[in-house]
């Protein structure tokens, strides 16, 4: 829940859900909420798994960089 009101205030809408509650909302502005809020946990969810290093940096994946030699130093 707390997520939800988080981003309806990033994207200006924080206001007019403390006025009139959720119901307010049109559909399009609840879906972007929603849209947002999935993308925000799927975010989290590859921070916890990762760390803040994307898995396309490990070496094998074609990017390479920084992230890629300290993984190679390690073996």
């Amino acid at each position: 829940e707390l997520l939800k009101y988080e981003i309806a205030d990033e994207i200006g809408l924080g206001d007019k859900i403390l006025k009139g509650g959720r119901k307010s909302l049109t559909s399009k502005e609840s879906g972007r909420i929603g849209g947002l809020m999935t993308k925000r946990k799927r975010e989290l969810k590859r921070e916890a798994l990762y760390g803040r290093i994307s898995p396309a940096w490990f070496p094998g994946k074609g990017i390479g960089g920084p992230a890629a030699e300290k993984f190679e130093n390690r073996r």
